[in-house]
This record gives C-alpha cells, structure tokens and sequence, in this order.
C-alpha cells in the first residue's frame, strides 16, 4: 500500500472509527456484551471484500470494517475484541488469517504495534451454512451479509444448538447475527432463564444485554418491591438508567409505591430528590406523582414559582404554575397588567388574558 493511499485511507477511517470509540461500552463483566456499531447503505453491499483499519491498546484489538461504494451500496462497522482473543495477530507484517467456525478472513496489510489496515476477503465455510440449514436456520435476503455478521460474532455451532437448551431451537439469522456481535452468552441467557423473564424472546433478551440488565439487577428489584414489572419496562428501566439507589430516593422524599411507568417518567423528566426538596421548601410538598412529572416536565423551576408567588396572587396550585409556564405567563407580566388595573388574586385570570393576546 502506497504512503498516499495509507494516507488518505487513515485520516477516513480516523473520523468514523473515533464515532465508534465514543458510544458508550456496556458491562462487559454483567453481560458478556462488547462494543459494536454497524450501518448498512444501499441494497446488498459486497461485504466479501473492503477495506479495515485497527488499533491496539488496553489489551483490546478494535477493528473498523468497511466498504463504500457509492450507488453499489456501502458498510461500515466497528467492533473490539479482546486482544488475547488474536494470538499472532500482527507478527506477520503483511497479512493476518482470522479462523472461525463460519468462515476465514484474510486481512492483508500493513502491522505495527498500535494501529494495522489495509484490505480483506471473507469466505464463508459451507459446512457453517450446512449446519444452519440442519438445524432449521434458514437465510433471508444476502447470505454472505448475513455470515459476515455471524463471523464477526463468532457464532459457532455449540452456541447454536446451546440455545436449544433454553426453549430457543429456531432462531433467525438476524437474532444469532444480534446476539453473537454484542457477544450475548449462553451463560447470560441462562442465568435470564432462571428468573422470571425466564419466557422472553431473544429479541429481549438480546435488549437485556446491550442495555446492561443484570441478573444483580433484576433481584434488586425484586427486593424493593418491583419484581413483577414486564419484560419491556424492566429493559426502559435499564435504557434511562434508574438504578435502585434513586428508586428508593425517590420513597425517602415520599415516593414510595410508585408504579413503574411512573418512576420511568420521572427518570425521563429529571425529577430528582434534590428538584422534589426545592419544590417542598417553596410551600409545595406532597405534590401528586403527575404534578410533580408535570412541573418537571415543563421545565418548571423554583425560581419560576417563586416569582410568580411573590406576586400580589394567591398560591397558585400546581396545574396553574403548569398552565402559566405553558401560556409564557411571568411575574413581569402579571405586574404589568396590575398597573394597568387588570387585578386578580386568580393566576388563572392572568393566564386567560396571555391566552387571548396571543
């Protein structure tokens, strides 16, 4: 490979494998899941052959795999590995052979230390593709598309018949494909089989594992009263972080036997212990769970409260400082239309008159 062409492939590979490196990395120790992202342009690119790029360090081997090929369709993936996982990875400086169960890559190049590129073929092993079809696992769409995935995931044969073991015999191409690159095991799947998610799908379970719900976590919540949520809440749980710690916050600030959709709401809308102490100090504690997802949801701070209450009105309850902030009603407002000898003692009357001027 030419210095020009090193060049000029480095500084495109830089820019998309930097996006790659900055998502966010799950529990690997929790879930077996590895950092992934993969984007597909056009109908059935040629994912055989491309171009790939890695770099080594902290005992991982990230690789970027990619392809672009304007209107022929285009792919681009990233993906780390444990650098342990590669034994004699870049002792050849020229070409790697990578082996598993569902074909061979060969990675030709240029190896140093830190960072490898250069390009690659992909075959897929036909004895792979025979055992698929033996075991009722057909493929849809782009064969090679769908192998270049269970390659990089390394699905292998015992992976395949081990899901049999959990009530999983048929699963699709797409669903081994999910959880071989986001490294799924079939340890994480039993340990999900003996709670009582026990009957989800994969498509579930594989949302359970890149979220980073854990086996800990699911008791956790079993012990504060929340084990019988269902499968979808229990992973948006996961999804907006509500760890266990500001579940029972929320019941030390009097909020304890919150329903679940309720406590995701207040997760989404930033209700914190710290928001709830605030609002209760301004005169407004013992607010209902919808008043209080209400007024964080608009936005609502204490200082806003506060200078609408040190107003001439009357306390204005919760659903009128929602309504007023929603009509842009202020203090400097109402203030205004005092002088002019609009007086109420009604935040609703103030909140009428915004809503006819506009």
């Amino acid at each position: 490979m030419s210095q020009s062409i090193k060049k000029n492939w480095l500084i495109g590979c830089l820019v998309i494998f930097t996006i790659g490196l900055n998502a966010q990395k799950p529990n690997k120790k929790d879930t077996g899941v590895h950092m992934v992202s993969f984007s597909m342009y056009g109908n059935n690119p040629d994912v055989t052959s491309g171009q790939w790029f890695a770099t080594i360090e902290n005992g991982e081997i990230c690789f970027q795999l990619t392809k672009r090929k304007g209107n022929q369709g285009s792919f681009n993936i990233n993906i780390c590995y444990p650098q342990a996982s590669f034994a004699n990875f870049g002792e050849s400086k020229d070409r790697f052979i990578w082996k598993r169960e569902s074909g061979t890559m060969v990675l030709n190049g240029s190896f140093n230390e830190k960072q490898a590129m250069g390009t690659y073929q992909l075959s897929i092993n036909d004895d792979f593709r025979s055992f698929l079809k033996h075991q009722g696992i057909l493929m849809s769409g782009n064969d090679d598309y769908s192998f270049f995935k269970l390659f990089l995931g390394d699905v292998t044969k015992s992976y395949v018949t081990g899901l049999k073991k959990f009530d999983y015999p048929s699963p699709s191409i797409k669903q081994l494909a999910k959880l071989g690159l986001h490294s799924v095991s079939l340890d994480y799947i039993e340990a999900i089989s003996k709670t009582k998610y026990r009957d989800v799908d994969l498509d579930m379970i594989y949302k359970f594992a890149i979220h980073g719900v854990t086996i800990d976590y699911i008791n956790a919540l079993n012990k504060i009263g929340y084990g019988d949520i269902q499968a979808n809440m229990l992973k948006k749980f996961a999804v907006h972080k509500i760890s266990i710690d500001y579940i029972k916050q929320l019941a030390a600030a009097g909020y304890s036997d919150l329903d679940a959709d309720m406590i995701k709401k207040f997760k989404i809308h930033d209700v914190s212990p710290a928001y709830i102490k605030s609002l209760s100090a301004a005169g407004y504690n013992n607010l209902s769970p919808n008043d209080l997802k209400n007024l964080a949801t608009h936005h609502i701070d204490i200082d806003y409260i506060k200078s609408l209450v040190n107003t001439s009105i009357d306390k204005p309850s919760a659903s009128q400082i929602k309504k007023a902030k929603i009509h842009h009603v202020t203090s400097d407002f109402i203030e205004n239309e005092i002088k002019k000898g609009r007086i109420s003692k009604d935040l609703s009357y103030y909140i009428k008159l915004k809503r006819r001027r506009i």
